[in-house]
């Protein structure tokens, strides 16, 4: 992908993270708290984040070491479970999760924290689901 699309995608993704923005503080103003418009433009931004970091790696290919790269394949083979586990995980118990820690370190570090175990803990569930005979197709 040339640059010039690339950059254009990235334009697309700030504009849609900003009307995002506006339309949850809006709503907000209008009807309470609500983050309906929060997720507006999240397949852009997954897009642009896809194609950016795709064409990165490739560039900087020769620069990383191959252990470093089969880490990262594998972390992308795990991806999807994740993005399937995740709403799952999120409903059981991210309530309690974010009630928890939101005094001790406030929202924004909150979510970071919720990302970093979500992904910790449905990677271990898909992968090993990856290694149960007919279960392992659908990854």
């Amino acid at each position: 992908m040339q640059k010039k699309w690339i950059f254009t995608l990235g334009l697309a993704t700030l504009a849609g993270m900003i009307i995002s923005i506006c339309f949850t503080i809006i709503g907000g103003n209008l009807y309470g708290y609500s983050d309906a418009y929060f997720e507006l433009f999240d397949y852009i931004s997954a897009i642009f984040a896809f194609i950016l970091i795709k064409k990165l790696f490739l560039s900087y290919k020769d620069k990383i070491n191959i252990s470093f790269q089969n880490f990262i394949v594998k972390l992308g083979a795990l991806t999807y479970g994740i993005y399937l586990w995740d709403p799952f995980f999120r409903k059981m118990i991210f309530d309690e999760f974010e009630m928890t820690l939101i005094p001790y370190f406030g929202g924004f570090i909150t979510s970071v924290l919720w990302c970093v175990f979500s992904f910790v803990l449905c990677g271990f569930i898909v992968s090993f689901l990856k290694r149960v005979p007919h279960i392992q197709k659908l990854f």
